[in-house]
Formats: structure tokens, sequence, C-alpha cells
């Protein structure tokens, strides 16, 4: 973000504007930090990887008539 500031002239609004830019950017990191607040680990993490998977004992019963 600096190296936009320092390169000339900017464009504050808009749709490229520096501004919905930060918007954006805040936005997504206080929604990951939120994600990872309320599932335990991080996106990407091996922790939880496992944790929700269909078991073999699970895929047997799914098929039960």
């Amino acid at each position: 973000m600096l190296a936009r500031i320092d390169a000339g002239p900017l464009q504050l609004t808009g749709e490229a504007g520096f501004l919905p830019a930060m918007i954006r950017a805040v936005q997504k990191r206080g929604l990951a930090a939120e994600l990872t607040e309320y599932l335990g680990y991080e996106k990407g993490s091996l922790v939880g990887r496992r944790e929700h998977a269909p078991t073999a004992e699970s895929k047997r019963w799914a098929r039960w008539p």
C-alpha cells in the first residue's frame, strides 16, 4: 500500500481507489480473524482438517437401507 502512495498521484475514491482497497483489505483480515476465532484454527491448518471428515463407519451406515 505504501508503494502505491509513493508512486505518485493517488486516486482516493472510485472503483480502483485507495480507500475502497484499504476497506476491502481491513474487512478481509477482520473476517479471517473472526473465522479463525470461531473455528479454533487458522485457514490451511492441519489441526482441524480431519476432525469433521467422514469415517469408514459413517460411510457404511449412510448406505444402510
